[in-house]
């Protein structure tokens, strides 16, 4: 049982590194994504006034709002730095829980006005430069405040292709030690054998001929599999603007930021500590079919692992 647990703890050690670093992606196959049906839309807009009680307002590609609210609104610290690109501290998630953070679909409604599905109507106006001014009818009552439109990524293949809302339907494990392998995908509903394939795995590498009780096995991976349930990432939207948002089984909803690390390679970096992204991971993106591809890859004790998530676009 011991040596058992030390391999469990290497198998976490994909979910749970610190450091990881980006091997060279693979090419797209056959990627036809078409143009978000609110690509000339897409933006996001900073409130300038104080008297506001949000702090931003987004539109994304895909006909979602993101609304963050102004009151106890925080980025995490270095110290609750992600596990992963999707994955981090619940004690960091909860700085930009539910109640701070309002999404949802959009309808446009023709010459700039839109209505935030339960939430509101916007409408906004050209004021002078990069500025505008925000129209929000609520309940009947209107309020005009100032805003500031963010600078976004330039349009391009790799960046217009990212930018959409998507929702993770497969996980991958991949795994090289000493030349040997192991690489598999599963639905993301449905991990237990995934992980049950990679502990065998790593038993029949570790230990081969040796037989560990089948009981052992399923209890530690119904304990990781019951935590990772309980706050498993499902959806999320990438935007423009240089940030994206996870919505979490647990209804807790996270914001984090990215930028192209490399556009030409299809590599972004990403940080939950949204004023230092240059100590925060790194991300291959590529395309099977239409899925995209999130692959990030842990080297540590002589071990390569990378963890894949496989999205589908929210259309």
């Amino acid at each position: 049982m011991k040596n058992l647990k030390i391999l469990f703890i290497l198998m976490l050690s994909a979910f749970m590194g610190m450091q990881f670093v980006s091997c060279s992606s693979d090419d797209d196959e056959n990627t036809d994504l078409k143009t978000p049906l609110y690509e000339s839309a897409s933006a996001k807009y900073k409130i300038t006034e104080s008297s506001a009680d949000i702090q931003s307002i987004e539109l994304t590609a895909s006909g979602n709002y993101i609304i963050v609210k102004k009151y106890g609104y925080y980025a995490p610290g270095k110290r609750s730095l992600a596990y992963n690109i999707f994955m981090h501290r619940e004690e960091s998630t909860r700085a930009t829980a539910y109640d701070n953070i309002v999404y949802g679909k959009f309808v446009n409604l023709g010459d700039n006005k839109y209505d935030l599905e339960g939430w509101g109507i916007v409408t906004i106006t050209q004021s002078e430069g990069e500025y505008v001014n925000i129209s929000i009818v609520k309940d009947g009552k209107e309020e005009v405040f100032g805003a500031r439109k963010e600078e976004q990524f330039k349009s391009s293949t790799a960046t217009d292709n990212l930018c959409r809302s998507w929702e993770i339907s497969k996980m991958g494990i991949a795994v090289e030690i000493g030349g040997r392998k192991f690489d598999k995908m599963a639905n993301h509903d449905n991990l237990k054998g995934l992980f049950k394939d990679y502990i065998n795995w790593l038993i029949e590498q570790s230990a081969p001929g040796v037989e560990v009780p089948e009981e052992e096995i399923n209890e530690l991976i119904n304990e990781y599999i019951d935590q990772y349930n309980a706050a498993k990432p499902l959806y999320v939207i990438f935007t423009k603007s240089g940030s994206y948002m996870v919505h979490y089984t647990n209804e807790i909803i996270g914001i984090s930021t990215w930028r192209w690390e490399n556009e030409n390679e299809n590599v972004i970096r990403y940080s939950w500590d949204h004023s230092d992204i240059n100590n925060g991971g790194t991300c291959d993106i590529s395309y099977s079919g239409n899925m995209l591809l999130v692959k990030e890859t842990q080297i540590t004790s002589g071990a390569k692992v990378s963890v894949t998530y496989g999205m589908t676009e929210i259309k």
